[in-house]
């Protein structure tokens, strides 16, 4: 599975996590949304964060490994 399509299979999960954080407005910026991310990429994403009403970038803790790579 590739990074596009986890991405979309874990939509509503990142979005319930998002807000539970006061963030709206996800947006994924970077490789990702360039179509260039590889079994190394990391997701970028961009947030509106409604407490602060900054914006902020954040990064997910783990990389996603394509199984089809070591």
């Amino acid at each position: 599975m590739g990074i596009e399509e986890l991405l979309k299979e874990k939509r509503e999960e990142i979005l319930e996590i998002a807000a539970k954080h006061g963030a709206i407005n996800v947006r994924v910026f970077g490789s990702v949304a360039r179509g260039e991310a590889d079994a190394d990429s990391d997701v970028d994403f961009l947030t509106l964060v409604v407490a602060g009403i900054m914006w902020w970038l954040t990064r997910p803790r783990h990389r996603h490994k394509s199984p089809d790579k070591k």
